[in-house]
């Protein structure tokens, strides 16, 4: 457990940052939104600790198609979706995309086993982009990596 892990669970109990899915960070009409992974990266950024810069994905070729909304990039990385190996040492994280077993979290989607009886892994990209809210996700994260509540 790492102080920056308490301060990222804090941050996204907080709701103060709009969530988004498949992607750490995207701008749709001028509002900055994230996954709970991006959440981490940009607090690393405000902090003097990261850098950040723009994806240049290729535009559409028509033009009524809205393509991919405005993305970045941070540190070095360019796998998408991911923590970077700076955002995984300030977490204290061996992973750069933490997997956990799910447990029984009151969200109706997911139950603790799959229709086989197995239990069923998630990452956090995962349960972000599949639904679970970004208070939801910082108790997955207290429970698995001990968080401060």
């Amino acid at each position: 457990m790492t102080a920056f892990l308490n301060d990222w669970v804090a941050e996204l109990r907080q709701g103060n940052r709009p969530q988004c899915k498949g992607r750490l960070t995207e701008v749709v009409d001028g509002v900055e939104s994230f996954c709970c992974l991006g959440v981490a990266e940009s607090m690393l950024v405000e902090r003097g600790l990261q850098t950040r810069r723009h994806w240049d994905a290729e535009l559409p070729e028509d033009e009524n198609d809205p393509g991919i909304p405005e993305q970045y990039v941070y540190g070095d990385h360019q796998e998408g979706g991911v923590l970077t190996d700076e955002g995984c040492k300030a977490l204290g994280l061996t992973t750069r995309n933490p997997e956990v077993q799910l447990v029984e979290w009151d969200t109706p989607a997911y139950n603790a086993t799959e229709d086989d009886g197995k239990p069923t892994f998630m990452t956090l990209a995962q349960m972000n982009d599949a639904g679970f809210t970004f208070s939801q996700i910082a108790d997955v994260i207290d429970y698995f990596f001990g968080g401060e509540k």
